[in-house]
């Protein structure tokens, strides 16, 4: 709109008491991927389990849209 790419909100990290990670989307036709210890980008597409002290990253993006900001996440030892 007016010339200005819209930006995709960012997703928040949910974290369980077993490790396990749950990506949320802000907005239900966003397509999330992360990344552990700044490993390769990866689709999220269901939870998974993180080992102990992981760094976690998270992003978004829908179509046509820029991509959200990284948000970060780290797993005690």
């Amino acid at each position: 709109p007016e010339g200005v790419q819209p930006v995709t909100t960012a997703p928040t990290i949910e974290i369980s008491d077993d490790n396990q990670m749950t990506i949320v989307p802000a907005n239900a036709d966003d397509s999330m991927g992360y990344r552990v210890n700044n490993g390769r980008w990866k689709i999220y597409s269901r939870p998974f389990t993180a080992p102990a002290g992981s760094n976690i990253q998270a992003k978004a993006v829908r179509y046509g849209w820029a991509e959200s900001p990284v948000v970060h996440t780290g797993l005690p030892e």
